[in-house]
């Protein structure tokens, strides 16, 4: 995990790969200032210390990879965000996270995740916060994600099949229409959620 303190700098700009790729299994996370093109293919968890924070990206940012946020629909700012000053993409069809830290959040509450829209944004996943979510990463001037509905998210009926000795297959039936789902993981199943790691994500068809 690297993590990038408010006013701290992570530069890869000297003698680096350009891009500098972060791996599948790392997290770079924090409110500073990361120098140099990056390529995500791990997870992005932008956060501040006692309030939400904005991960700031200098020059290019590719997202091949998920995203983890906080929100509070009472706070200011109202969530965690990252910033990006060069070109900005998504190159995967990742997942973002969501866990609300607030009060119950409401239909049409919408959170800027991004300071300008991700391309290639809507192939993500979005879950979390115990509420249906609507992807407008794309679509909206600021990479948004807004709530759509207020009813629980439906557990679906997991199906787990193995295809070799270390690889399995997840499939589910019986969720929510469009609902998002996400897949975490953990060398430990009695460690609390939130030290889970995010695998990914997927959105159920119309028939769950």
């Amino acid at each position: 995990m690297i993590d990038v303190q408010s006013g701290a700098t992570f530069d890869r700009t000297d003698g680096m790969p350009n891009p500098w790729n972060l791996g599948a299994a790392q997290t770079l996370k924090g409110s500073g200032t990361v120098l140099g093109n990056v390529y995500a293919y791990g997870t992005l968890a932008p956060e501040a210390a006692a309030t939400f924070g904005t991960l700031t990206f200098n020059n290019g940012l590719a997202i091949a990879g998920n995203i983890v946020i906080d929100v509070d629909r009472g706070g200011f700012p109202a969530n965690d965000a990252i910033s990006v000053a060069g070109g900005l993409t998504n190159a995967w069809v990742g997942a973002v996270m969501v866990t609300n830290t607030g009060a119950a959040l409401q239909v049409n509450d919408t959170f800027p995740i991004f300071n300008l829209p991700l391309p290639n944004g809507q192939a993500m996943t979005v879950f979390g916060g115990g509420v249906v979510w609507t992807n407008e990463l794309t679509a909206s001037p600021y990479g948004q994600i807004r709530v759509v509905s207020l009813t629980p998210v439906a557990p679906p009926n997991l199906k787990v099949t193995a295809i070799g000795l270390n690889s399995v297959t997840l499939g589910a039936t019986g969720g929510g229409a469009y609902q998002g789902y996400g897949v975490l993981a953990s060398t430990s199943v009695s460690a609390p959620m939130s030290s889970w790691t995010l695998i990914g994500g997927a959105t159920a068809d119309a028939a769950g």
